[in-house]
Parts: structure tokens; C-alpha cells; sequence
């Protein structure tokens, strides 16, 4: 099983009244239909945009809410430097920080931007992630 790293995930619903044809916001390098909890969930493993339609309508017009996560690059581990043969292990690197909004305003008609930061390699610190209007959220530190 792949190991993703660092990613930021927005959840939303179908909007519109189009009957059985509901309008979704767009984006993201996975979508997952989370049918139990009526759920559609946008999960970015690259930076990209987030796109809500202009024709989503919802109970508070051309805005609505979704629950967004963002989380930042883990930090890399550490090595024993060099002439280190002591046998002795590096550090592991610190998780990325998170930032996490279960209702998150949104206009209909805008993209926004998404960058997912990167994990740090050896002795690096994590790269930040962010969501366009939410604070960012922090690479891990290194080990």
C-alpha cells in the first residue's frame, strides 16, 4: 500500500436543484463518495485548486459550508552524521502541523488554491500546506 506523505482533504455535498443531477465543487487527486455520511471527499496529494461551480445553490445562496483538513509535510529523520559508528539511531522528524475547519464559508464561482508541502528528507524539515483563506499549516521538524 502507497504511503501518502501529506495531503489536505475537503469534504462537500451535492448543491443545486437539479433533481437526481446535484451540482459538486471540483478538484483534488482523489474523490471519495462517502454515501453513509453523505459525504464527497476531495483528497489532494499535489497542490492544485478547489473549484465551486457558480451554479451551486444552497440554503444560504451562493455561499455554503464544507469541513476542510489540512495538514503539513512530516519532517525527515535524522542521520548519526558522519563517523558516527556508534551504532546509535537518528531521530524520527516531527508531524506536520494541522489545520482543521468543520464549516468553512465558501463563495460559489471561485477556485481556491491548494498547495500540499512536501515531507522533508533526511535532516529537513517538512514543506507547509494550505488552503487559500485558512491559516497554514506547518511542516514537521527533523529528527
Amino acid at each position: 500500500m502507497a504511503s501518502i506523505s501529506t495531503f489536505a482533504a475537503f469534504s462537500s455535498r451535492g448543491y443545486g436543484f437539479g433533481g437526481n443531477n446535484p451540482i459538486f465543487p471540483t478538484g483534488g487527486d482523489y474523490v471519495i463518495e462517502d454515501i453513509i455520511n453523505n459525504k464527497r471527499i476531495h483528497v489532494f496529494v499535489n497542490s492544485g485548486s478547489f473549484t465551486v461551480p457558480s451554479n451551486i445553490k444552497s440554503t444560504i445562496g451562493k455561499f455554503f459550508s464544507a469541513e476542510v483538513l489540512v495538514v503539513g509535510g512530516g519532517g525527515g529523520a535524522g542521520n548519526g552524521g558522519p563517523g558516527d559508528y556508534s551504532g546509535g539511531a537518528a531521530g524520527g522528524g516531527a508531524g506536520g502541523a494541522v489545520v482543521y475547519d468543520s464549516a468553512y464559508t465558501m463563495a460559489s464561482g471561485k477556485a481556491f488554491s491548494v498547495t500540499v508541502g512536501g515531507a522533508g528528507g533526511t535532516n529537513d524539515s517538512g514543506g507547509k500546506s494550505m488552503f487559500e483563506g485558512l491559516p497554514n499549516a506547518g511542516g514537521g521538524g527533523a529528527g
